[in-house]
């Protein structure tokens, strides 16, 4: 489904910006658990150029870490009613 759009990377709303490896949701600030790391990004070390997680289409949607200011699209929460 993520196939047709523009993007090859879409930001989860994850970072590690407040603590080193210590990956949380920008909207509840809670930890996740659940990781999704590309065969390459086992253990992410980008320091502190590399705070965010993306969605990389060209890796499966596997997660990547890169830096927050790239341009990237975002997948957003919506509840339904």
């Amino acid at each position: 489904m993520l196939g047709g759009f523009k993007s090859s990377h879409w930001y989860l709303g994850l970072t590690d910006e407040g603590s080193e490896g210590v990956w949380r949701w920008v909207h509840t600030n809670a930890t996740t658990k659940y990781t999704a790391w590309s065969k390459g990004q086992r253990q992410p070390e980008g320091g502190t150029s590399q705070n965010c997680v993306v969605y990389s289409y060209a890796d499966s949607f596997h997660w990547h870490d890169i830096g927050c200011a790239a341009e990237c699209s975002t997948i957003c929460k919506k509840r339904v009613q």
